[in-house]
């Protein structure tokens, strides 16, 4: 559905344009992010941002891979998209709930430090930075949504620790990848299917 939806823009509206499509999702990821940052105090506009947030986040790389128009630039530019997301969100938090943000200060550096030399290693050995779409990435993006809805709706903090777990574990995960494989596939679904290809060799 949605490659036969792309074949019919493309031809009405330009190759061109329509492959900006996913990178203009990604930019609007960054300005919905950073506008988190002016909703304090206001639950319906945090809800609506977190939902654009969620909405382009699965959008730009479903519609990017769904009609290959996977670029370098737009792997780069969602990776920054993430890295400002979760920047924005610590920011949130700690504006909101300081004590709370203070107690889980040293798990949250660590994981904002993997994160960034991921992409370093990865701009290092590969000419430009970029994110993998593994199980475990999708998971972390999964539970920091599920918290900070628990966190709007229900005035709740218990699913902080779970989300640092998850978090820390899939950004373990993405630097090993990053470092065992020379040029990782940004779908690799996990280290495991990861040494699996590097293993198997290429094919004859």
């Amino acid at each position: 559905m949605i490659r036969n939806w792309w074949r019919m823009m493309q031809k009405h509206t330009g190759t061109t344009l329509v492959r900006g499509i996913p990178n203009a999702l990604s930019c609007t990821r960054i300005l919905a992010s950073a506008a988190m940052l002016f909703c304090i105090g206001s639950r319906p506009a945090l809800s609506v941002t977190v939902l654009i947030i969620v909405l382009t986040d699965i959008l730009d790389g479903h519609i990017a891979r769904a009609t290959n128009s996977e670029s370098d630039v737009g792997a780069t530019l969602d990776s920054i998209a993430d890295s400002i997301c979760f920047i924005c969100i610590a920011a949130y938090m700690f504006i909101t709930a300081k004590e709370m943000l203070i107690r889980y200060v040293l798990p949250l550096v660590c994981i904002f430090a993997i994160r960034l030399l991921s992409l370093f290693i990865c701009w290092i050995r590969n000419g430009h930075p970029y994110a993998l779409h593994t199980i475990s990435n999708k998971l972390a993006g999964a539970t920091i949504i599920a918290c900070l809805f628990g966190i709007m709706a229900f005035n709740t903090y218990r699913l902080v620790p779970v989300t640092l777990v998850v978090a820390m574990l899939s950004a373990m995960e993405e630097m090993m990848i990053m470092v065992l494989i020379e040029v990782p596939d940004r779908n690799e679904k996990s280290i495991i299917t990861a040494m699996r290809r590097r293993n198997s060799g290429p094919e004859p």
